[in-house]
């Protein structure tokens, strides 16, 4: 098993977010005139930075976390909770 990467952010209920962890967005925060209510959040090389974003590629629907991690909640994972995302695949 992996170790766990801290992206050094809390969510707005103080839980640290971690490497893979999927983030309830607020509605109206991502993704312009579509809500994408769940995003993954991994670190981009060519940004240097921690994203989010619904479907693991840096776009017009991705964000820096740093942005929106104080009012998003962690709600699971990308390897115990992928389906949270299928929706918006």
């Amino acid at each position: 098993m992996s170790k766990a990467i801290s992206t050094g952010f809390k969510d707005k209920n103080g839980k640290e977010i971690f490497d893979g962890d999927i983030l309830r967005i607020p509605e109206n925060q991502m993704g312009g005139s579509i809500h994408y209510p769940y995003a993954h959040v991994w670190y981009a090389e060519h940004s240097d930075s921690w994203v989010m974003s619904y479907n693991h590629t840096y776009s017009e629907v991705s964000n820096d976390l740093y942005l929106l991690a104080h009012i998003s909640e962690v709600k699971g994972n990308i390897t115990e909770s992928p389906n949270l995302l299928k929706s918006h695949e």
